[in-house]
This record gives structure tokens, sequence and C-alpha cells, in this order.
């Protein structure tokens, strides 16, 4: 290209660059949910325990423009009253990769007057439904408790309940394993009815802190036939700080041929921890376990 076709193309070029940079942007509002509180989960159970509501669904005017962590400044185009719906999500089965909308939390409705540039950042409360059922509701409080039932051949183990420094005034169910007790099982007392849990539909939420393996799983009966099954729900490693798990319990209720069943709790001491050093003891440590469903 020569002199001359240089010239002839810096005025097309100048008038293009000037109208890329000049033209107005459109700016948005912003909606920002920096907290979500879970009422009508077991009683005081938030005021010690995180409750994992980390990301939430938002919709905006019944437009679903997303999923977002809490704190984060959401970009709404749009100028003028809107209605919005917010949903909680919890990890599934306590993966913080997979995430979904609890079943038996309600949705948060409220309507925002959203202004261009501004932000509208709220703190939230999300609500169990209404008429709630708890099949299984044990926060270590009060007798008469419901893992009363030792079911392993070890008469030194079992699950004891503790005052513990992590909260003032608190008790868990405490598990203690050492060389000469491994293995710990217990079971509830009572024997509920699947056919009584509406639409197979239940979770298991509970809090833990746990330098063994716990295992959480199922025996189940069919009355009709006489089968006995077993099987395992949920596998947890060591953690070393307060945890909470929803473990969505409705595929296996919905699969399943049985209609009664047991949760059984299993604390197994490692041969070794992380770091490959040999374990003597170990310890575990439950609270606010409950099996929901409405």
């Amino acid at each position: 290209m020569n002199f001359w076709k240089v010239l002839l193309f810096l005025p097309l070029f100048g008038a293009v660059g000037c109208d890329l940079l000049d033209r107005d942007e459109t700016i948005p509002a912003f909606l920002r949910v920096d907290s979500v509180e879970l009422l009508g989960g077991v009683s005081g159970s938030d005021f010690c325990f995180d409750n994992k509501v980390y990301n939430v669904e938002v919709y905006i005017g019944g437009e679903n423009i997303g999923i977002y962590a809490l704190g984060t400044d959401i970009p709404v185009f749009f100028e003028g009253t809107a209605g919005v719906e917010i949903f909680a999500l919890v990890p599934f089965a306590g993966s913080s990769q997979v995430l979904e909308p609890h079943l038996f939390l309600q949705k948060i409705e409220f309507d925002v007057d959203f202004q261009s540039g501004l932000v509208s950042n709220f703190d939230l409360s999300a609500s169990y439904f209404d008429g709630l059922t708890s099949y299984i509701s044990e926060d270590f409080e009060n007798s008469p408790y419901v893992f009363t039932e030792d079911v392993d051949e070890d008469s030194l183990s079992g699950l004891n309940v503790e005052l513990n420094d992590f909260c003032a005034n608190n008790h868990v169910g405490a598990f203690h394993l050492t060389d000469s007790s491994r293995l710990s099982v217990v079971t509830t007392n009572n024997i509920y009815q699947i056919s009584n849990v509406p639409g197979n539909q239940a979770y298991l939420e509970l809090d833990y802190f746990s330098e063994v393996n716990l295992t959480f799983s199922l025996y189940t009966f069919n009355s009709v036939n006489g089968d006995l099954g077993f099987s395992d729900l949920y596998y947890v490693n060591p953690k070393s700080d307060w945890n909470r798990l929803y473990i969505n319990m409705t595929d296996f209720l919905q699969t399943s041929d049985a209609d009664r069943f047991q949760l059984l709790i299993s604390a197994e001491l490692p041969v070794i921890d992380a770091s490959g050093d040999t374990l003597r003891t170990g310890s575990a440590y439950l609270d606010n376990i409950r099996v929901i469903s409405f």
C-alpha cells in the first residue's frame, strides 16, 4: 500500500474509531444478595453452624438470569420495578461442585425498584415449607435419644451424648474410637414407614466434625416378601471443622421396593491418616440430624 492510499484510509479509520469510543453504553442496575438465613431448621442450629448456602438462583420478571455466589453484584439490564425470585442452593450430598435447590425450601419473592448504576443489596431469609414432617430429629439436647441401638459386636463403642465447647451449652453425639475399638455402628431405635413419606421425597440433614470415616446407610424391610436390604447413602471423609450435609434421599426411596427403614451411622478409625501416620485414636461429633419430608 503506497503513501497516498494510507492517507485515504486515515479519515475513515478515525470516523469508525470515534464512533466506537463515543457511543453511549447501557449502564445496568445491580442486585446483590449478601446472605441467606434458613428458617425452620433444627432449633438454634444456625446460631452455631454454617448453613452452607453460598449460592442462589435468580429470576427477575420471570426470567432466569443465572446462578450467583453470595455477595456478587448481579447486573440487571432493566430499569423500574420488577419481581425477584430467589432459590437458595445447597451442595448436593456435600459436593461444593454440584448445587441444587433444596426441595423443602420456599422460594424468596420480593419486588425491587432497579435504577441504572445503583446496587440493591439484601440479607434474605429462606423458610422451610409449612407442614414439614421430621421423621428423624436429633439435636442431642433432650432424652429420649434417637440413635440408641448399638448394632456392632463391640460393647465398648457407641454414640455418646456430650457437652461440646464448639458452641456454648451445646450437646452433640460423639464417637470415640481406639486401637481396640476401631468400629462403631448405631441405628435408630424406631423403624420408619417409607409409605408415609409423601412422594418418597426426603432429605437427610446433619452437622458433623470428624477425625474418622463416617457412613450413613439405610437398613430396609419389605413386609410383603420379607426381604431385607442395606444401602449406603453417603460416605464422609475426616473433616477438620464443622460441616453441614444435605443428602437428597429421593432417588433411593423412589427406587426401593421396601416399605420400612432404619438409618444407620457407622464410624470407623482409619489405619493411617492423610499423612501416612498410624492412627491410634479418633473421634467424630454429630449434631442436628434429621430426615424431613412434607
